[in-house]
């Protein structure tokens, strides 16, 4: 973030306005991984400020989606998708195989992950594969059979995707197809032995979740014994995650582990400790707009409000959860 910086009060002082744009944008990036929405969004629009001065089509291009894509973070999926929208226009105006490749994939990621529409999503990635397939944009077809695999739970994918990376020496693809499998074998074959074993015998793999911090890896290692129904194992590889969590990372990132661990306690029939961390995520999704989290969160907390008596809190959350999950279909179609 400090270089990026650099970069964009250099390209300040010399009016180097493709560059400042493109600071920006790459600034909204970093800040979007790190959960840090608002600010994002911010700096994506300081980059749209300067789209009069810019003379590359590619970067305005650029520009579009990363203010879509902050606007997606942040739960606004109208907002988004008129500037990847706009984004398109101009890709199809440049005749850019791969740029309009890119905006598929952030739209069909859009559905699967905040909309939770696979049926969108699939078809989205298809219309993706056609293309890539019409132009022999192979890199893209890598992209598309990977993405597919997730959308769609199917292994075939994975191994199209696996095959030709290997063909092409594509070697980023190569570790994103090996940790997909890594996926697959604790969430599809629920099988904790075998990801467990595939994790060690991959040192690439390992080193990826290591590589964010220790309770990723930690958080990752409770995903493979939560899917193999080990809870106990599960809720300590998660206890030990949210040390990490709450100390080096941003407060949005600890929505997903409180859940986990709230669904653990579910599981344990802790159900204090399982309303408390529901309670937890729930918050935190409010603040990041997240109907899809909300939605999900409010339902569980339904049901664990009317196990232990309280019918009242019951009926609320069920009817919040009801809100925000006709909002997630409204704003989907």
């Amino acid at each position: 973030m400090a270089f990026v910086q650099k970069g964009i009060d250099f390209a300040k002082s010399h009016d180097q306005y493709n560059y400042i744009a493109l600071g920006y944008t790459r600034m909204a990036n970093l800040l979007r991984k790190r959960g840090q929405n608002d600010n994002a969004l911010y700096n994506a629009t300081q980059a749209l400020q300067f789209l009069p001065n810019v003379n590359s089509d590619s970067i305005k291009a650029i520009i579009y989606i990363e203010l879509a894509n902050s606007y997606v973070a942040r739960g606004e999926g109208v907002s988004a998708v008129r500037n990847f929208n706009n984004a398109f226009d101009i890709a199809l105006k440049l005749k850019s195989v791969p740029l309009q490749c890119d905006i598929y994939h952030w739209i069909s990621d859009m559905y699967y992950v905040y909309l939770q529409n696979k049926d969108i999503a699939k078809d989205i990635l298809k219309k993706s594969l056609k293309l890539d397939k019409e132009n022999n944009y192979l890199e893209g077809q890598v992209r598309d059979y990977y993405d597919l695999a997730r959308v769609t739970d199917e292994i075939s994918y994975l191994e199209k995707a696996i095959a030709l990376s290997d063909s092409l020496h594509f070697n980023k693809y190569i570790l994103q197809a090996k940790r997909l499998m890594f996926l697959f074998y604790y969430v599809v074959e629920k099988n904790s032995d075998k990801a467990l074993k595939y994790l060690e015998n991959e040192p690439d793999v390992k080193e990826s979740y290591v590589n964010p911090g220790i309770g990723y890896y930690y958080l990752t290692i409770g995903y493979v014994y939560y899917y193999g129904d080990n809870s106990d194992s599960a809720l300590a590889y998660f206890k030990m995650a949210e040390y990490d969590f709450v100390e080096n990372f941003e407060e949005s990132r600890s929505r997903g582990l409180f859940k986990y661990i709230a669904c653990t306690y579910q599981e344990l029939n802790d159900l204090p400790n399982a309303i408390a961390y529901y309670l937890k995520a729930l918050n935190l999704s409010k603040k990041t707009n997240d109907a899809k989290y909300i939605a999900s969160v409010s339902n569980s907390l339904s049901g664990l409000y009317e196990q232990v008596g309280d019918y009242k809190q019951a009926f609320l959350y069920s009817k919040q959860a009801k809100q925000y999950a006709d909002s997630l279909d409204k704003l989907s179609k």
